[in-house]
């Protein structure tokens, strides 16, 4: 109920709202929420452990996919195991801010994932769990 609602005052105020869900999509009723917030113009990204868990998670074809990769992982040339594009977050990379890039706020399903780099106090957990 309160995606249908952000997703209503998305519309509502025509401004291009996104967000991320780690939610599990085992569930027909998650994935549809998903795809019917992302066919209605607010962009709910699924977040994924790994480039690998990424893969599992673009193969649905209901939603934009975001992961998160290990410390130290290359921006340039980045692929998923099975071969999708995988962009690291140009804010990350200095190569522009949320504001001026809005890559996350696009809703194509077949856009290439992006890649937030581990960082911060918990970079090391997260490194670790994003290389299985």
């Amino acid at each position: 109920m309160a995606l249908a609602q952000i997703v209503a005052v998305n519309a509502r105020t025509f401004s291009r709202g996104y967000t991320y869900t780690h939610k599990p999509m085992t569930s027909v009723k998650n994935r549809m929420a998903v795809q019917s917030a992302n066919l209605s113009g607010f962009a709910v990204n699924l977040s994924g452990n790994s480039l690998a868990h990424a893969d599992d998670l673009a193969a649905l074809e209901i939603a934009p996919v975001v992961c998160v990769v290990p410390l130290g992982t290359e921006a340039q040339g980045l692929k998923t195991p099975g071969g999708r594009a995988v962009i690291v977050c140009p804010a990350q990379t200095g190569n522009a801010t949320c504001a001026t890039c809005g890559l996350c706020a696009v809703r194509d399903p077949r856009r290439p994932i992006v890649a937030f780099l581990a960082h911060g106090t918990g970079a090391k957990k997260v490194s670790a769990i994003a290389t299985n």
